[in-house]
């Protein structure tokens, strides 16, 4: 563990590169992490095709340096023996009392034929604290655990177990990966 290079005073372990990279493509970011946010490892491969996205550096970050909190409300997965695709409402509650939603389609292009779709709709005061799966050159599979207990499994049984467990007290706030024909590699964020 190292020093955190942030405000909030806990320590901090650095994420590991994206995959194909041989150094953290992000480490001049991490000093812009306000409020407690933490980046997970990542987990999956990057290939010469793969498309990235990143819903803190595209909405989150702004949303907490205004002084809003922001909750993940809901999660589209489409999956059959991988993991095709997610849409993802992020919710904003800015300083005013006023509701800003914010819908993330992050979905590969092998998505023919039949092939599943989970809804995950959260409560108000329901929150993603458990993220496992497998992975290997693809996000093989997905499943998440609310602090309620209720869960959603999504994919197949290929690849190599991975977890993304919420450090004690915080919650799933938000995705990141890399996609093209499937989601590729996918890593949380986590308040």
């Amino acid at each position: 563990m190292v020093d955190s290079p942030f405000s909030f005073g806990e320590a901090y372990v650095p994420p590991a590169p994206f995959p194909g990279q041989s150094k953290q493509m992000d480490d001049p970011s991490l000093k812009c992490l306000p409020g407690g946010v933490i980046r997970s490892s990542v987990h999956g491969n990057s290939h010469a095709d793969t498309t990235t996205f990143d819903h803190y550096c595209e909405f989150v970050r702004g949303q907490i340096a205004a002084g809003s909190s922001v909750r993940m409300k809901r999660l589209e997965v489409w999956h059959q023996e991988f993991v095709f695709g997610f849409i993802t409402t992020l919710e904003a509650k800015v300083s005013d009392g006023q509701i800003v939603e914010k819908t993330f389609t992050n979905m590969g292009s092998h998505h023919h034929g039949e092939y599943q779709k989970t809804v995950i709709e959260l409560a108000e005061d329901e929150h993603i604290v458990r993220v496992t799966g497998r992975s290997g050159t693809i996000l093989d599979r997905v499943e998440f655990q609310s602090d309620m207990g209720t869960s959603w499994t999504c994919g197949g049984s290929g690849g190599a177990e991975f977890k993304l467990l919420a450090p004690e007290g915080k919650q799933l706030l938000c995705f990141g990966g890399g996609q093209n024909g499937h989601i590729h590699f996918l890593y949380g964020y986590f308040k």
